[in-house]
């Protein structure tokens, strides 16, 4: 795509879209060899095969836990209803990832968690 770009601009002599194209590319290049951190943290993300914080004992898997104590009748709705019950059983999973409440980061879980 790139030549044939490349090719249809030299054709049509479309040389301000050569230029901007080029400065694209420079400022492109420039932000990642100057930002190696966050480049080499963007790369990792995408990447990433691992969501173990999201399902297992991250957000979700821990919403699922306290879903499936009380599946019937739930816990209430609102971020204050899951949080206060998060915060409160967090004793009893130690295996949980995370010790604070972030939300189930899920809306069917979040519905179900305060529904039933």
């Amino acid at each position: 795509v790139l030549v044939i770009g490349l090719i249809w601009i030299l054709m049509f002599k479309q040389w301000k879209l050569l230029l901007v194209g080029v400065m694209v590319a420079i400022i492109a290049l420039s932000v990642i060899f100057t930002h190696k951190e966050m480049t080499a943290k963007l790369t990792y993300k995408l990447q990433q095969t691992n969501s173990s914080y999201r399902y297992a004992n991250g957000t979700q898997g821990s919403a699922l836990d306290l879903i499936l104590e009380n599946p019937v009748i739930g816990y209430g709705y609102g971020n204050v209803a899951y949080k206060d019950v998060y915060n409160k059983r967090v004793i009893d999973y130690p295996e949980w990832t995370f010790r604070q409440s972030i939300g189930p980061h899920n809306f069917a879980l979040f519905i179900w968690f305060g529904t039933g």
